[in-house]
Order: C-alpha cells, then sequence, then structure tokens
C-alpha cells in the first residue's frame, strides 16, 4: 500500500460518491452510508432526524471512511477523524443542499431536493482533526486488497 497526499486525499474526496460515516450510538459504533459534498475543505452532509442525529447530538466524534475503486481491484481510501456540528447557517445550509442536488442530479442519493412541507434534515459538517489517505499498489501492478496480506 501506499500513503496519498493530501492532495490525492482531496480529489478522492471530491470524486468518490459515498462516505461511511462512524459515530457512537447508545454507547455502540454505528456506521452509515451518506452521500456528501466538500466545500470550503470541509466534508458536510444531511440527514434525516433518527438514530444518526441523535448520535452527533450525543457526541459529535465521527470517523468517515471513503473510498474510490479503480480498474484491476485498485483503490483509494480517504479516513477522515473529526467531530460533527450542525449547520445553524441558513446561507451555508442552503450551499450545502445546492452543492448536493448538483453532485448527485437524479441520482436516489440527492434526497436532498427542498419539499413543500419539508422535515427537519439537519446538515452537518465535520472539522477533521485528522485526514489521512492510503492506496493499493500502482495499478500495473498486482492489487492489494484490505485486510488481505
Amino acid at each position: 500500500m501506499i500513503d496519498l497526499t493530501p492532495e490525492q486525499c482531496s480529489r478522492v474526496l471530491d470524486e468518490a460518491r459515498v462516505a461511511h460515516v462512524a459515530c457512537i450510538a447508545d454507547g455502540e459504533p454505528y456506521v452509515t452510508p451518506m452521500s456528501f459534498v466538500i466545500l470550503g475543505g470541509v466534508l458536510h452532509f444531511r440527514t434525516a432526524l433518527g438514530r444518526r442525529i441523535d448520535a452527533l447530538r450525543n457526541d459529535p466524534r465521527v470517523s468517515i471512511s471513503v473510498v474510490r475503486l479503480g480498474e484491476g481491484g485498485s483503490w483509494q481510501s480517504v479516513l477522515i477523524r473529526g467531530r460533527a456540528r450542525i449547520i445553524d447557517d441558513d446561507r451555508l445550509e442552503a450551499d450545502v443542499i445546492a452543492a448536493l442536488v448538483h453532485k448527485y442530479g437524479d441520482s436516489p442519493l440527492a434526497f436532498s431536493r427542498p419539499a413543500l412541507l419539508p422535515e427537519e434534515r439537519p446538515v452537518v459538517a465535520v472539522d477533521a482533526l485528522e485526514t489521512t489517505g492510503r492506496a493499493s499498489t500502482d495499478p500495473l501492478g498486482p492489487a492489494i486488497h484490505p485486510g488481505r496480506v
């Protein structure tokens, strides 16, 4: 495996479609997939009310894993360790929703379109404390898969 540079990590985050958000819910690890965008170098997502947002309100510590798969079994992975915060700035919230709609278009992942009578769907920002990235070996060489020796 090789380490990714900060620029390579940014490229993976810009191009990947799904992030896995890990938090602590009721004292247990809880991981869910999320659509997301990067604005101003910060990862943002929008979520419905439920276990995930309750967990983040109770304990803002998160780990986020983003993986981009390549050809021949190659992969690039970025891990963000940080703190989640619910956005209370209407302008930033609107910018995040617009960026989500732009990124995901008509995909089923684009549930962020405003509804006539919208339910509360908080926008969350993740302030990174640490961002690291790794990748399998050169795509022309043998691929190394996570968890394999």
